[in-house]
């Protein structure tokens, strides 16, 4: 049974519960490949994040998190590039970026 034939069968039982599909490879038509597993979040490798693959996963509605970041600089790189969540092994240093950022701002905007 495949993955996307799990992720029917998860909504037919209670269609509010949220589903993620990984992506370590980048298909043709990732898009499609997510909505075909009616998937509700996209777990993207840090590897094949990009600026226009999160816009169009984006355009069709879809949460996008990468996965595992584990640096500072790994972190803001796709903060920056929108994604909506992160996958870490290191909270601690999320965390620390995110307060830093948000202080940072709180001194820059008025």
């Amino acid at each position: 049974m495949s993955n996307t034939s799990n992720n029917w069968r998860i909504k037919e039982l209670d269609s509010k519960i949220l589903t993620i599909a990984s992506l370590n490879i980048l298909p043709i038509d990732p898009v499609k490949v997510v909505l075909d597993a009616r998937a509700d979040i996209v777990s993207v490798h840090v590897s094949i994040v990009s600026r226009e693959l999160i816009k169009q996963l984006h355009e069709a509605g879809l949460k996008v998190l990468a996965w595992t970041v584990n640096d500072r600089e790994t972190i803001l790189k796709h903060m920056e590039l929108g994604v909506d969540g992160i996958v870490t092994d290191r909270p601690d240093i999320a965390l620390n970026v995110i307060k830093h950022r948000e202080e940072v701002l709180k001194r820059c905007l008025p």
